[in-house]
């Protein structure tokens, strides 16, 4: 995989296929295709250098019924000859935030099931197989390590790999044919040299280490207060929330330039106090 730093997170980009080779056996492939239930599952694994303990994991399946398991099927009667795509529903996310200390689980950015195309990938599982003649059946020149790793083992290679399904034109822009792609978001407390400070400092630096972390925690919770005072003492918000209403109703319509629109002039709105004294009011609220 290859990945990207942003200022306050990590782009990955993986590979469609793995670049090693194995095999199934027969009664595997039998039980896989007798099987009443099958499901496709994808696990991401983290590992932080400054952890200690387990490392940290995002795991989603999708059961494959309907029209992807008779694809399936289809596969596993075959020979291994030719290409086949199985479209999947999206299940994994795009985004994923990582907490501060390895106990807690990673927090995947999801929504419901009329807004997942927003934070969900739209993945293909793809079989590809190389003919006996060494030419590619259904195969690009993206796909030439499993085929030159394979070559030597086996006359007839047949693979799977999981690509993006079609081009996203949103911020995470993932290109259709390219492989799975998660943009990571992490709070750092530690960080690589305050860890090594720690290790090598003794418990002064461990207790230093300590009070940083409470600080920066006590800081991300009280210290957005006097940017929230603004919004917090709105008198009359109804034609803030209609506004918003309309972005959101635009959104599940996937009206597009409609929610641009929206999205701008809220962003205009929220930038001139003065508009906002006067479209809710300048009395202040009393209870």
């Amino acid at each position: 995989f290859s990945s990207m730093w942003a200022p306050q997170s990590l782009q990955v980009q993986f590979e469609p296929q793995a670049t090693s080779y194995f095999g199934m056996n027969p009664e595997a492939m039998a039980a896989l295709a007798l099987a009443p239930v099958v499901r496709l599952g994808l696990r991401l694994t983290i590992h932080r250098r400054f952890d200690s303990g387990q490392p940290l994991s995002v795991e989603r399946s999708v059961p494959l019924d309907g029209p992807a398991r008779h694809l399936l099927d289809t596969a596993l009667g075959t020979s291994g000859q030719g290409s086949l795509s199985i479209s999947l529903p999206p299940f994994f996310p795009k985004f994923i935030r990582l907490p501060s200390v390895d106990k807690s689980a990673p927090i995947p950015l999801e929504s419901g099931a009329i807004d997942h195309w927003h934070t969900q990938q739209a993945l293909t599982f793809e079989r590809r197989s190389s003919p006996p003649s060494g030419t590619e059946t259904g195969a690009t020149s993206a796909d030439a390590a499993p085929l030159a790793a394979g070559a030597a083992a086996a006359a007839s290679l047949s693979w799977w790999r999981l690509v993006q399904s079609r081009d996203d034109p949103s911020p995470f822009n993932a290109t259709a044919g390219a492989g799975l792609r998660v943009v990571v978001a992490s709070d750092w407390v530690f960080a690589g040299i305050g860890w090594n400070t720690a290790q090598q400092g003794g418990v002064l630096a461990f207790y230093g280490l300590i009070v940083y972390g409470i600080g920066r925690l006590a800081r991300s919770a009280l210290g957005g207060s006097r940017y929230r005072l603004l919004l917090d003492e709105l008198v009359d918000v109804r034609d803030i929330v209609d506004l918003l209403d309309g972005l959101y109703i635009s959104r599940r319509r996937r009206q597009l330039l409609k929610e641009t629109e929206l999205y701008e002039a809220t962003l205009r709105l929220y930038r001139s106090p003065e508009t906002l004294l006067q479209l809710t009011g300048s009395e202040l609220k009393r209870d």
